[in-house]
């Protein structure tokens, strides 16, 4: 699924493609929710990779080539043109949290080693920051891990140990406050 929603901002349509499909390699859906693409991580990462996180464009540019390059020795067009489980096995590889090794000797190895762990770190940030960001679309990550957003604060019966936030309605930065200048 590609994001048709989202107005391009640093990366181009292949990279936001190849992007998505990696987003969706290390936060899939699943049947308990919607998986990175669906809560928006990509158009996310897009639009702080044009502002906040410029500074990483140029590790995304050549972590999303390195990916397409790595697609093309396994007879792909690109890294979202290979199936499903292919991509999920290219970045498990790739991937340190899952590994737990040290970071590769090999220049090529270690960009993408590095990439994948910045990508990582920002499709979590995606999924999970509030909408105002470009992300978590619907607040469906806050949802499905039973996060109530910002709220301006809660009762003594909220606070108690067993309660169960899932009963308050998830709010977002602008319905606390919307007047606030972001």
């Amino acid at each position: 699924m590609t994001d048709t929603t989202h107005a391009r901002l640093a990366l181009t349509a292949r990279e936001m493609r190849c992007l998505g499909a990696l987003a969706e390699a290390l936060y899939p859906e699943t049947p308990e929710g919607p998986g990175a693409q669906a809560l928006g991580a990509p158009a996310y990462i897009d639009r702080a990779l044009a502002g906040a996180y410029r500074t990483q464009l140029p590790l995304y540019k050549a972590g999303l080539a390195g990916l397409d390059r790595l697609a093309a020795a396994h007879e792909a067009t690109s890294f979202c043109a290979l199936p499903e489980k292919r991509r999920i096995n290219v970045v498990a590889a790739h991937d340190g949290v899952l590994r737990g090794r040290p970071p590769s000797d090999d220049p090529d190895t270690a960009l993408l080693e590095r990439f994948v762990a910045v990508a990582r770190q920002h499709v979590i940030e995606g999924v999970f920051a509030d909408p105002a960001y470009g992300g978590n679309r619907a607040m469906g990550g806050w949802r499905a891990i039973g996060f109530p957003g910002a709220q301006w604060g809660y009762g003594a019966e909220a606070q108690r140990r067993d309660f169960d936030a899932t009963v308050l309605t998830p709010k977002t930065l602008a319905d606390v406050d919307p007047d606030a200048q972001r």
